[in-house]
């Protein structure tokens, strides 16, 4: 961390009780908290005029102290001031703390049920488009609005302070953005703010503990370890990849039909096996696609399957079954089934194999034609499907749970898109 710029003080009389005051702000400060009367004395060029009601003293206010240094975004600080600050009709209270650095000015550090946000004022309001903020390239939606006032406050400030005072609030979010505007009177501020964890605010101003997160901050980030954008650039890539996969692995595989026969299936040989002759699978281990045609029409054939390797007399079992109807009913016709099927077994060793082929039909119905045929090393489309999957199960999960997410962050918001 670099160390804290020195930050002179000066001496401020309290014009009420005549106590004297420690100033860093000195002329930016427009208010300053008696210590010992807790009077708000009210600057003009520099110097005390006037004073107001009393503040009590932010009894509290545990976490940073008035004089405690720290660091936020490369910026070291000086903690000023501290303001306790509530909603009007609610019971939703807060700390906003005012730091000073004399080089970058003054900055705000808000905490709320445990999440820190830290503020700084821009000079140029946001555009309005289409019923959102743009600022910096970035699309900000209302959050709140609401009206607050200061029960409690120490230290100094470089706006005017009264705990009668009612002051305007609008939130636009854009996690872990936001743009707030403050209304006091007829002038407007508005400051950005963004999200700090809890862990970089004890870190940074070097004390213990700090409170404990309660509930979605407005602007705490969905996740910390990927921006979304990047999430999104990562899931083309991984698309870009998966297609690049399946054009390569159907490129590459040799589709080679090492058989292929027809039989006439009649009654008589229905329910017996046929042996086909032998034929080579090359190319190591790699699968087989087993492929029948029959003619079957308003009806059904059941074929088994078995591919023996004639050196070791291993086998694979498989079964299909061909059915194929159709008609017309209530003014239009309609049809099921193919007579085409195919299945795979996979992982088959090289070597010499033949088929055993088991038929069956209906009896008494008329003789069908069997088209079989046995295709080497296929590529297989619904691999690359169970990899897309694959690859779409983490998505789908870290959009899901961002939905649920942002739909709990949205829930104390009167402008929720999640509720109509």
């Amino acid at each position: 961390m670099e160390p804290t710029p020195y930050i002179s003080q000066v001496t401020k009389v309290c014009i009420k009780c005549k106590k004297e005051m420690l100033s860093y702000l000195d002329i930016k400060a427009c208010a300053i908290i008696c210590p010992e009367c807790k009077r708000v004395n009210e600057f003009e060029e520099g110097q005390i005029r006037s004073y107001n009601s009393s503040i009590a003293k932010n009894t509290k206010n545990t976490f940073l102290p008035i004089g405690t240094k720290g660091e936020i975004k490369s910026i070291p600080y000086i903690v000023v001031g501290c303001a306790y600050k509530k909603e009007h009709l609610t019971n939703d209270f807060w700390l906003e703390y005012i730091l000073y650095n004399p080089d970058s000015g003054v900055a705000y550090l808000t905490v709320y049920n445990g999440h820190w946000n830290y503020l700084l004022e821009i000079n140029e309001p946001p555009k309005v488009k289409l019923g959102a903020l743009h600022h910096e390239d970035i699309v900000y939606n209302l959050y709140s609005k609401y009206s607050i006032r200061i029960v409690e406050a120490e230290g100094e400030f470089p706006y005017k302070l009264s705990h009668t005072d009612k002051v305007r609030i609008s939130e636009f979010i854009s996690p872990p953005y936001l743009l707030s505007s403050e209304k006091r009177g007829d002038e407007i501020t508005w400051f950005k703010g963004e999200y700090i964890e809890p862990k970089v605010i004890a870190s940074s101003f070097n004390i213990a503990s700090v409170p404990k997160r309660s509930g979605i901050g407005v602007i705490q980030p969905h996740s910390n370890t990927i921006r979304e954008k990047t999430f999104i650039k990562v899931l083309i890539a991984m698309a870009l990849v998966w297609f690049g996969m399946q054009w390569y692995f159907s490129e590459i595989a040799k589709s080679e039909i090492v058989y292929s026969n027809s039989f006439e299936l009649v009654d008589s040989i229905s329910g017996k096996d046929i042996y086909t002759n032998s034929f080579d699978l090359k190319y190591g281990t790699k699968n087989v696609q087993i492929n029948l045609n029959c003619d079957v029409s308003n009806s059904w054939e059941y074929t088994g399957f078995t591919l023996v390797n004639e050196k070791t007399g291993d086998n694979y079992d498989l079964e299909m079954e061909v059915e194929y109807y159709f008609g017309f009913e209530d003014g239009e016709s309609w049809n099921e089934g193919s007579n085409n099927v195919y299945k795979f077994i996979s992982s088959v060793p090289e070597g010499r194999y033949h088929l055993i082929i088991h038929p069956e039909k209906p009896m008494d119905s008329r003789p069908l034609i069997l088209n079989v045929s046995v295709e080497r090393d296929v590529y297989m489309a619904s691999n690359g499907y169970i990899l897309m999957l694959l690859f779409a199960l983490y998505p789908a999960f870290y959009f899901l749970r961002k939905y649920w997410y942002d739909r709990r962050r949205w829930s104390s918001s009167n402008y929720s898109p999640y509720y109509e």
